[in-house]
């Protein structure tokens, strides 16, 4: 553990020879009918304890599904938080397994904000008590260097990392990251820059977030963060393809890809798990077919 997650990171690429990342997002009514019943009756009345434990069961399904295929899990944090402190309590036994399963666990929570809260969001992430120890955490630098720097300060004592948001992969991207400066370029390449630049300063700790939905950005977002890794989310249900990023497929970068994973099942009605694996296969072969490396 006590090596740099960038160095943990290209080593987990390497030795699963894949760049996938699987998002864990547990939306509760697409869950396997049958998972959902069985809890349910067994639990009973207790509607929040079942959700739990169905996200809780899920979630270590898809992780050993995947596991073969995938160098990381990406479990989103607001699916759990949505469904209380028990699901909360859930997602601890899900990044525990994942890590155990020898999966890098990349804590979705896009966290930002400035002083002690910062180091609060912090530490609860990566200090050695943090209640949720994910290997990495994506955070939102859009409010500037003092809402990043804790951040980075504590990962880096940890041996952690940080993916921050350059250019993401939603549609209204484009409302605020390709607002023009006043010393000229959009907003995004700005902030890549910055990201650049705290790379730096914090070697071994700093990613970036870089939506494969906007290929012709991302060419450009290559050569601002040259070396820095990239997590790359939009793959599959967002409409991105393999051939769409094969130029950015190198270093330690790693393409996300949640609903077109762990929802297979919705296309195959086959069993959940095994669709998924059979999802994150076909995944990494498509991506290794057309790999820059």
């Amino acid at each position: 553990m006590n090596d740099t997650f960038n160095n943990r990171l290209t080593a987990a690429i390497e030795a699963k020879g894949s760049r996938v990342c699987v998002g864990l997002d547990p939306r509760y009514a697409r869950l396997p009918e049958e998972l959902r019943r069985s809890v349910e009756e067994r639990v009973g009345e207790a509607h929040i304890i079942a959700r739990a434990e169905v996200y809780r069961l899920f979630c270590r399904g898809i992780v050993e599904a995947v596991a073969p295929y995938a160098a990381a899990v990406k479990p989103q944090f607001a699916f759990f938080e949505q469904a209380g402190p028990a699901a909360l309590a859930a997602l601890v036994d899900v990044i525990a397994y994942a890590r155990k399963r020898g999966l890098l666990v990349i804590g979705d929570a896009k966290r930002g904000d400035i002083g002690s809260t910062a180091e609060a969001y912090a530490g609860a992430f990566f200090s050695p008590e943090a209640p949720w120890p994910v290997d990495a955490l994506t955070v939102n630098p859009y409010l500037g260097r003092d809402s990043v720097e804790p951040f980075l300060e504590t990962a880096a004592a940890n041996y952690r990392g940080v993916y921050l948001l350059a250019r993401t992969s939603n549609p209204g991207a484009v409302d605020v990251q390709d607002l023009e400066l006043k010393t000229g370029g959009p907003v995004w390449r700005g902030v890549a820059g910055l990201i650049a630049g705290w790379s730096g300063s914090y070697p071994g700790v700093v990613g970036a977030v870089f939506g494969a939905t906007y290929p012709a950005e991302l060419r450009e977002g290559l050569d601002i963060l040259a070396g820095v890794p990239l997590l790359l989310p939009g793959y599959g249900a967002q409409g991105a393809t393999a051939d769409d990023i094969s130029f950015a497929l190198t270093g330690a970068n790693l393409v996300s890809s949640s609903r077109g994973i762990i929802f297979a099942f919705e296309r195959s009605g086959g069993d959940w798990r095994e669709a998924a694996a059979e999802a994150a296969q076909k995944m990494r072969d498509e991506l290794n077919a057309v790999s820059a490396d």
